[in-house]
């Protein structure tokens, strides 16, 4: 697995380097350099696309520290993807780094408020935290966002248990039931209503 990422990627650089040999590098027209500045930016996103693979890989198995390593490049090759700074958190919850990965998260939040993951996971820290509020502020805010989601409103419901919320809890589940009416998980949660 590791030697095909690293054949694509040396493919990536071979490309960007035959485009500039082609082209020649001080006499570029316009188009040539907004070719190349396209070229390079593909490369970047495949790069990064793989490196995220790889990172979730990683994660599924366990081997978390090459996970971080992974996704971090991915990071740097798209600073601006809102989805590989959740994953980094969610690696970086599972490695017990709270507060690293509450700056990940938040930053993802920065990029794409309207990410549900993002918001999810960051009531997730809270609720490690045992800052009840501030978890059902994120994990409601995640179900808002996705709606059909069962994991985000099961965390919404834990959380309105947690706070005594049984009325409004019964009342989520109830107009939401199109989706969730056969949901084991949710069936218990009201059970303890």
């Amino acid at each position: 697995m590791r030697f095909n990422i690293i054949q694509k990627i040396g493919a990536g650089i071979l490309c960007i380097a035959a485009v500039t040999l082609f082209t020649g590098c001080s006499g570029m027209s316009q188009s040539h350099e907004e070719s190349t500045r396209e070229l390079r930016e593909g490369h970047d996103r495949n790069v990064a696309d793989l490196l995220a693979q790889s990172a979730n890989q990683d994660f599924l198995v366990g081997n978390l520290d090459q996970a971080l390593s992974n996704i971090t490049g991915a990071v740097n090759y798209m600073p601006d993807e809102a989805r590989h700074y959740v994953m980094k958190g969610r690696i970086l919850i599972e490695m017990n780094r709270l507060d690293h990965a509450m700056t990940t998260l938040n930053h993802a939040i920065l990029l794409e408020p309207d990410n549900p993951d993002a918001h999810y996971y960051a009531g997730l820290v809270y609720q490690r935290w045992t800052k009840i509020d501030k978890a059902y502020s994120e994990y409601r805010k995640a179900f808002d966002l996705d709606p059909t989601s069962a994991d985000y409103l099961i965390a919404t419901l834990e959380m309105m248990v947690d706070t005594k919320d049984f009325e409004d809890a019964i009342h989520l589940v109830q107009s939401n039931n199109e989706y969730f009416d056969n949901n084991a998980s949710i069936k218990r949660i009201l059970g303890h209503i």
